[in-house]
């Protein structure tokens, strides 16, 4: 979470490349700009884009809601985006709920990091965490309730999981087969089911559009295929920059 597009553009290229402790990250070499990613804070950045509206996954009947993402919808149109309305696309987010795999897997990754402190750890397993009666075991208990029904040591055979872990592939099918099918170069949500970019393994960056009458922060998402950060960036960055709906807090001066 950062102020602006143009600061996590900068944490972007801090954070990014190869850690030895996670393998996840191999996938990124040769995917990073070699530019950096601050060389795509573009205010054209949404000029010429094609821009994808899965209305059937609108998270929220709020009407003031709707006016805001509608609004935000125009401004990406002003600053010479298509704006494509995926009508007949299904219902991604109920799919991206249903997809959810975090608390089969949590305890099991939890363990696993646990277990690579070796004589360092303060505990022995994610269990002990929920039942110390700490801060962060309350957190983890009141967070995914699920796992105490769940044996970590047996996912390949859990068919709740295999079945969740099937919808995922079924949503990112569907997420590709829209990109093809209308030339798509992102999809663009109301901040309202940010479940769809974990659960499709696709990355999105979210930008104020503005607030209700009773001070409600409303954003919109930008989402797009792997890797394609740099896009997302010209893509946020040229709506933050049209739009300039980021009012900083109350209380706080400018940063050094």
């Amino acid at each position: 979470m950062t102020r602006t597009v143009a600061d996590n553009a900068v944490m972007l290229d801090v954070m990014s490349g190869y850690d030895s402790a996670d393998s996840k990250t191999a996938e990124s070499i040769g995917e990073i700009p070699e530019d950096g990613y601050v060389s795509y804070l573009n205010a054209d950045g949404l000029d010429g884009a094609r821009i994808g509206v899965p209305w059937q996954s609108i998270g929220t009947d709020d009407d003031e809601v709707v006016a805001i993402f509608e609004e935000a919808l125009s401004a990406i149109e002003k600053s010479g985006a298509t704006v494509v309305d995926l009508d007949d696309l299904p219902d991604i987010a109920t799919l991206a709920d249903e997809g959810m795999v975090i608390s089969y897997e949590i305890e099991r990754e939890i363990n696993d990091y646990i277990a690579s402190l070796g004589d360092e750890a303060p505990v022995e397993s994610f269990r002990e965490i929920v039942d110390s009666g700490t801060v962060e075991g309350v957190i983890a208990e009141n967070t995914f309730p699920e796992t105490e029904d769940i044996d970590s040591d047996a996912l390949d055979e859990n068919v709740d999981y295999l079945n969740a872990l099937l919808v995922r592939r079924e949503l990112h099918k569907l997420l590709y087969s829209a990109i093809a099918e209308y030339d798509l170069d992102a999809f663009v949500y109301e901040t309202g089911y940010s479940s769809v970019p974990p659960v499709a393994a696709f990355p999105s960056v979210n930008v104020p559009a503005g607030f209700s009458e009773e001070a409600l922060a409303v954003g919109i998402e930008f989402m797009a295929q792997p890797f394609e950060e740099p896009l997302l960036i010209e893509l946020a960055y040229s709506f933050e920059q049209a739009t300039m709906h980021r009012q900083p807090p109350e209380g706080f001066g400018p940063m050094a």
